[in-house]
């Protein structure tokens, strides 16, 4: 009803009863039982209508009166609207804010009524659509209902509200419809629709479960892998225990061996009456001196396990001791041309320690670093005084420890692999030792490293009160910027009638052993990594290598593969010396494309035989691939290395065909050779030096030109890169021995006969 208080009521001749109200004229169809409503936007006059002041005419008009008159109307000449509005989608608003289109962070790409979906981020959630019926007649006479799928089952009724308005909606894909009716109740059912999708946050998407659950694995791994380090770590300390019981006893029963030996070898080595002998007497004693000084170290650290360990102390001069102790490395970083530096503010300190035990912890240090400070490095080693105490520090410009190592190098038997340290010998007990005895005076042993520039050791000890004069002064000369250089040996000039043999082996012993061996027959080079080795390869070309394969820097596969992979050393042959017999290691061999191996321990009569065989082998193979070279050398089957260097030399030729100022150099430069490598493999190869060998291209070239093309004797040579056509005659003929001409006859000939 158009208000709410009734002024007027009469009755049509259609039988529908009319009232007129506060608020409009109100028409209630008895039969459909509903109402419908005018007002002004009817046409009517904004009038309040007074009570029982209407009537009804003889011919059915009827007539209402109020404060602005009367209204009078036929109601047979009132029909309905039977017009189905359409509806469009008006306008967009979040957090109750109008959305640009386009704008930033707008979900409106183009106008609401053209969009077919918005996507909206998880914070605008809260939103509103505005919506219009297309009427014939005024659009506030329009009801609307409206409904988002997947949020809510009902439709909501809005009367004549445009507006849609949805809160806190969670995310997940959404349909909103409305439809809307004309002025007498007409519903567009069909209505208007439009896809809205609401996105999660970030932290509540498929990949942030993914990460929680991660996360939460993580954790679970890590909670595992503590208990996992903790039980490990207790059976490694239960075994560490184990191995050094085992070692002590062992040790014990080795001590009077080592003595039985180490005193007769030294009485012989002081009476000098064997000195054909005395290289290998030094082998031995170095060796047993290692083992024995292996066996003090573990009955160390047995007493150290059982609290057995003193210290027995003694008063004497800190500087002149690690000065003479740094003295005792001359020799060893002469070899390797490391400098030794002694750098120190006092002239004299003196306190009181264990001599034996801080000598063992320098020794040590030292040690470490002579073996981890490539050629031309520096080592020093500094003295500082404090208050009340004293830091000695070793410093390398080794190769470092990586930050992972760094915790564990003082830990028992705990080694670092170090592919490019020369000498590998150790049991990982010499830090840990070092470190226990530091200890045992009351100090610490503390470690800086970067990996690839160096260490710097530090052992800082307290110093002890002594009574002046219980010790004589001594004053040894400081050490500043000492440098010794060491000069390598001359290379002997070998005679090429004997063949020259690579060893390739770390272990200076060892080496020496071989080198001792073979030098009597063969002329012998010697490296003592695969780098090295590598070297002397390119340097020096020998005629076989022998290589062991667990070496530093290089490893002998590594070497083995490179010699064969070369172009300029595929041909030289390469016995790998393993002291593994597995057969994975025998594949790993032979899959580096060496010749031979050789396992240790070995017969040396055996090895020198498969050096003699291989040699004789090569000798023979080069004889016959030079003879199958002669006649054609793009017909030779060679090694799949060979083959390539030749097809990539053949097409650069042919690609230059026509330059005459082709040169040696600049197929040396194309094939990333020096001119000396290719001239050596091309005459292996081929037979020819590298410039005969681009004259027989030319000219096979041009014989394929005189037997297929009608150029002259002039246009060929000039094609192929003759700049002179009587010289291409003289070289033609002198390959195949025939002028040009005669030769592009007689091809003819034979082409027309076998016609």
């Amino acid at each position: 009803m158009a208000g709410n208080s009734i002024k007027g009521v009469l009755g049509d001749n259609n039988g529908n009863l009319w009232l007129s109200t506060n608020k409009g004229i109100s028409k209630f169809e008895i039969e459909k039982g509903r109402f419908k409503n005018y007002n002004t936007l009817d046409g009517l006059e904004p009038n309040e209508y007074w009570p029982d002041v209407q009537c009804k005419t003889t011919d059915g008009q009827l007539l209402f009166g109020g404060n602005y008159g009367l209204v009078i109307f036929d109601p047979s000449q009132i029909k309905d609207n039977l017009y189905i509005p359409k509806l469009r989608l008006k306008g967009f608003k979040i957090s109750n804010k109008e959305v640009p289109i386009g704008g930033e962070n707008s979900p409106l790409k183009s106008h609401i009524s053209l969009s077919q979906e918005i996507t909206l981020k998880y914070y605008q959630n809260d939103f509103s659509i505005d919506y219009v019926a297309l009427t014939n007649t005024s659009s506030k006479k329009s009801e609307y209902a409206y409904q988002l799928v997947g949020f809510e089952d009902d439709w909501n009724y809005v009367r004549n509200k445009q507006e849609a308005s949805y809160t806190n909606i969670d995310p997940g894909n959404y349909t909103f419809v409305v439809k809307a009716s004309n002025s007498d109740g007409y519903w567009n059912e069909e209505g208007t629709s439009i896809e809205i999708e609401v996105l999660p946050a970030p932290w509540f998407t498929v990949w942030a479960y993914s990460f929680y659950a991660i996360v939460l694995l993580l954790i679970a791994y890590q909670i595992w892998k503590y208990w996992t380090e903790r039980i490990k770590n207790k059976k490694e300390l239960e075994l560490n225990d184990l191995k050094i019981n085992f070692f002590a006893n062992v040790s014990h029963e080795f001590r009077t061996p080592l003595a039985l030996i180490l005193t007769p070898l030294e009485k012989i080595i002081q009476s000098n009456k064997y000195p054909e002998e005395e290289e290998q007497h030094l082998l031995i004693h170095r060796n047993a001196k290692r083992l024995l000084n292996l066996v003090n170290q573990l009955l160390d650290f047995q007493k150290i396990g059982t609290n057995q360990l003193q210290l027995k102390r003694s008063v004497t001069d800190v500087v002149s001791f690690t000065e003479e102790l740094l003295h005792s490395f001359d020799d060893l970083t002469q070899s390797k041309n490391i400098s030794l530096e002694f750098h120190t503010e006092i002239d004299s300190l003196r306190s009181t320690f264990d001599y034996n035990k801080l000598e063992k912890v320098l020794l040590n240090l030292l040690s470490n670093a002579c073996k981890f400070t490539p050629e031309n490095g520096k080592i020093t080693l500094s003295i500082n005084k404090e208050k009340d105490s004293l830091t000695i520090k070793v410093k390398d410009s080794g190769i470092g420890i990586a930050p992972e190592h760094l915790e564990n190098i003082f830990n028992r038997f705990y080694q670092i692999d170090t592919p490019n340290v020369t000498n590998r010998e150790g049991s990982g007990i010499g830090l840990s030792l070092a470190k226990e005895y530091v200890e045992l005076h009351g100090g610490q042993l503390t470690v800086e490293s970067t990996l690839g520039e160096g260490s710097c050791f530090s052992v800082k000890l307290p110093l002890e009160k002594i009574e002046e004069g219980t010790l004589p002064l001594h004053k040894p000369n400081v050490i500043k910027n000492k440098k010794a250089w060491f000069k390598k040996e001359t290379e002997v000039k070998h005679s090429r009638k004997t063949p020259n043999l690579l060893v390739v082996e770390d272990n200076e012993d060892f080496r020496k052993f071989l080198v001792g061996n073979l030098k009597g027959k063969f002329n012998v080079i010697e490296a003592k990594n695969g780098q090295e080795g590598w070297e002397e390869v390119i340097n020096n070309f020998p005629d076989l290598i022998i290589s062991d394969i667990m070496m530093p820097v290089m490893d002998g596969n590594s070497l083995c593969k490179k010699v064969k992979e070369d172009i300029r050393t595929s041909h030289i042959p390469v016995i790998l010396l393993t002291a593994q017999t597995s057969e994975e290691s025998q594949v790993q061999v032979f899959e580096s494309g060496a010749d031979q191996y050789v396992s240790k321990p070995f017969n040396f009569d055996v090895l020198e035989s498969r050096i003699h065989s291989l040699l004789e082998q090569r000798t023979k193979l080069q004889q016959a691939f030079s003879k199958k070279l002669e006649a054609n050398p793009t017909d030779a089957k060679v090694e799949s290395i060979d083959e390539k260097l030749i097809q990539k030399a053949l097409i650069f030729i042919e690609n230059n065909i026509s330059n005459s100022n082709l040169t040696v150099e600049e197929l040396s430069s194309e094939l990333d050779i020096s001119r000396g490598h290719l001239y050596r493999k091309v005459q292996m190869l081929t037979g020819k030096s590298p410039s005969d060998f681009i004259r027989a291209v030319r000219l096979k070239r041009a014989s394929q030109l005189l037997e297929s093309s009608n150029l002259t004797i002039s246009e060929i040579a000039y094609e192929v890169g003759f700049s002179n056509p009587k010289y291409f005659s003289k070289c033609f003929k002198a390959e195949y021995k025939v002028l040009p001409s005669v030769y592009a006859s007689n091809k003819k000939t034979e082409t027309k006969i076998d016609i």
